[in-house]
This record gives structure tokens, C-alpha cells and sequence, in this order.
């Protein structure tokens, strides 16, 4: 594998797994607060600029 594709790679693996990752927390968690989804909004922006950056490095 080239160098180059070293840091696309690396960053769209990373947002996958900080949106699985966070998923499976979610899901396990006793109870999930309904009222707060600025958690999960953020979360899921984080993860989706990391992919989407992926995608113009």
C-alpha cells in the first residue's frame, strides 16, 4: 500500500469506529436520557467529519 492512502485510510476507519463505538455504549446503556440528543448529534457530526475528510485528504 502507498503512503499516501495512509491518512484517508486512517480517518475514515477512525470515524467508523467512534460512530460504532458509540452505538454499542448507546445500546448498552441502562437508560438512554431521550431529552439530550446533543450528544448524539455531536457524536455523529464528529464521525461524519472524519469520514467526509477522508474523502478530500
Amino acid at each position: 500500500m502507498d503512503d499516501k492512502f495512509f491518512l484517508p485510510i486512517a480517518t475514515m476507519l477512525a470515524g467508523i469506529v467512534v460512530f460504532v463505538a458509540f452505538a454499542v455504549w448507546y445500546a448498552l446503556a441502562d437508560k438512554p436520557n431521550p431529552g439530550s440528543l446533543w450528544p448524539v448529534v455531536g457524536v455523529c457530526l464528529a464521525a461524519g467529519g472524519l469520514i467526509v475528510f477522508s474523502g478530500f485528504s
